[in-house]
């Protein structure tokens, strides 16, 4: 199954390849799969026919069998547009980090009403590793728009620079009333071709940079969806950035 990555070089239990870990270990992989489905993580799949991304849940893992259960996928023209030898790749975040693996729909069901999808449990998984987030760069010219809400009370406005699930660097006013250390509410974080996201977050550094102050940013707190969106915006940025990489 292609998952596009380049192929390690390694062999064994887990392959360095970038910032992530390919697992091949059947145990290690199962225990990440069971604890997203103990977890009820919501999950983002991609499909061959289909168009960007869906949600899902992993319904139940079948171990004696070797088999995953899907949830039906929403919107509905993911379920629509999916067929049974169909190759699905599946996203989500286990203990804050991210996890990818692919698997084949080898049956199409539906129980009152809503469908399932019954696939081979995979035999190897993307883990990134926690120590090494990968931190996109966001270009000048995308919608990056960032309000905040100070520890002071006051608002303020800036745009977003970088971001990694753990955090994002961003540019503000060079006068805003922010220093490291200091707790901030993020109003509103828009996220490169998603919807915008919230949550709650810490000042780690700031500097004086080019008439504006850059901020280096923690994340503390974010609700499922904004992590699910968080992944989405990142994963794709990353892949635009290695597309560029190997053009030039």
């Amino acid at each position: 199954m292609s998952d596009g990555n380049p192929p390690a070089n390694s062999t064994g239990s887990r392959e360095q390849a970038g910032l992530h870990e390919k697992l091949t270990e059947a145990a290690r992989i199962r225990s990440i799969l069971n604890g997203l489905r103990s977890q009820r993580s919501l999950l983002s799949a991609r499909t061959p026919k289909g168009e960007g991304y869906y949600n899902t849940a992993l319904l139940k893992l079948d171990l004696q069998g070797g088999f995953l259960f899907l949830d039906e996928f929403s919107p509905r023209d993911g379920h629509d547009t999916l067929a049974t030898g169909d190759e699905v790749h599946i996203y989500g975040v286990f203990n804050g980090v991210p996890a990818h693996f692919a698997c084949v729909i080898e049956h199409i069901g539906e129980k009152d009403g809503i469908a399932f999808y019954r696939a081979p449990l995979p035999d190897t998984m993307d883990y990134q590793q926690r120590r090494a987030h990968f931190r996109a760069y966001v270009g000048m010219g995308m919608d990056a728009s960032l309000h905040l809400r100070l520890q002071d009370g006051s608002q303020v406005k800036g745009r977003l620079q970088d971001i990694s699930l753990g955090g994002f660097g961003a540019l503000l006013p060079s006068d805003s009333p922010v220093q490291a250390m200091d707790d901030i509410t993020i109003e509103t974080l828009q996220l490169p071709g998603r919807h915008p996201i919230n949550g709650s977050a810490q000042v780690r550094h700031t500097h004086p940079t080019e008439g504006h102050l850059h901020m280096g940013v923690l994340f503390t707190k974010l609700d499922p969806r904004a992590e699910r969106e968080l992944l989405r915006t990142i994963l794709e940025l990353e892949r635009e950035q290695i597309r560029k990489q190997t053009k030039s």
